[in-house]
């Protein structure tokens, strides 16, 4: 098994195992890569910034993932929970108002990307709309229909569905 390294950011996102079975491994988290050398090199402002919208980047991509096709995996539990952990570390360094600035042009950019209603279902959906978002098919429709999304949230919001409950649970 390949060393493990511990550091400031990496508490309960270490990998699990033996000598022949290992969960949980992730080089920039709890590998060689994730070994701090900051005695040996001191960043400077602009390059905190530059590794806050990296991580943000890596964060909200993860967290983009999820919301599209409602699953994860470890390697990505990882990354998500160390990212945080680095951007709140950087924002302790450099203040709130910097790190912020740079979350909210990694969030406009990532925006420019996406169908808007669907980045606000995202961003600012209740559980309601997404769950209607997912029922529509989500990344998997070559077309939402964004009015029945809108009417089916609706009806979620009543304790309704328009789809019967064995349609939408696993193994029913």
């Amino acid at each position: 098994m390949t060393e493990i390294v511990r550091n400031q950011d990496n508490d309960h996102l270490l990998p699990s195992g033996n000598s022949q079975f290992v969960i949980g491994y992730v080089d920039e988290v709890n590998g060689e890569g994730a070994e701090e050398i900051a005695a040996a090199f001191v960043p400077t402002r602009a390059e905190l910034l530059q590794l806050a919208r990296y991580w943000t980047e890596r964060v909200l991509d993860l967290e983009y993932t999820f919301f599209l096709f409602t699953s994860t995996g470890s390697y990505e539990c990882r990354i998500l929970g160390f990212g945080t952990r680095r951007i709140e570390r950087i924002r302790a360094v450099l203040g709130a108002e910097a790190v912020d600035a740079v979350e909210m042009e990694v969030y406009k950019e990532y925006a420019k990307t996406i169908d808007p209603r669907e980045w606000a279902t995202f961003l600012n959906g209740d559980e309601a709309r997404v769950d209607a978002f997912q029922e529509a098919g989500g990344p998997f429709a070559s077309q939402l229909d964004w009015t029945w999304i809108e009417q089916e949230a609706e009806r979620h919001r009543r304790g309704e569905c328009s789809r019967p409950q064995s349609e939408l649970e696993p193994n029913s």
